[in-house]
């Protein structure tokens, strides 16, 4: 298991399914102390998804350390995510990210982080989550059957966020 930074993908950090995802990162970076991105740019309570994040994160026991984490508030979307995160490996000169999501949410995750992040080395880690597993198994189920649909979406997206990040 190689990795050379662990990126959380954001969501309400007063989740308890988020609240699950940055624990299971810090888990990851006691293990490894690896450096850690929250990834998330809407706004809950004052605080973008990624500061929310990483504001629970300090709070834990055996928290990492302030250099070891950082943010990326550009995000509104999982696409989005996965979109940042590429440029912010590219960027920063990492190759194998530990992307952390909730075990509901992976199913999206996966096939879009094959398309955008195809010149890395991804591994996924899936914390726990409020909704079961059965349900977890149809979702991906669904996804995959929609991905056609999904790409054609997903190469749009792109192309959109491109152009507002290179005009």
């Amino acid at each position: 298991m190689t990795f050379d930074l662990i990126a959380v993908l954001g969501g309400n950090y007063n989740d308890p399914d988020i609240q699950s995802r940055v624990e299971a990162a810090v888990s990851l970076y006691n293990f490894r102390r690896t450096p850690i991105l929250f990834s998330g740019g809407n706004e809950v309570n004052h605080l973008t998804e990624a500061e929310g994040m990483r504001e629970y994160a300090r709070r834990l026991p055996n928290a990492p350390r302030p250099e070891d984490m950082d943010i990326d508030n550009r995000a509104k979307t999982t696409i989005g995510n996965i979109f940042f995160l590429k440029q912010y490996l590219q960027e920063n000169y990492y190759k194998s990210p530990a992307i952390v999501t909730s075990s509901y949410h992976v199913g999206n995750v996966i096939p879009l982080s094959k398309l955008v992040l195809s010149d890395f080395s991804p591994i996924f880690f899936a914390s726990p989550s409020r909704i079961g597993d059965g349900i977890l198994f149809k979702k991906i189920g669904i996804e995959m059957a929609r991905i056609p649909f999904s790409l054609a979406m997903l190469s749009v997206e792109i192309r959109n966020l491109e152009k507002q990040l290179y005009s």
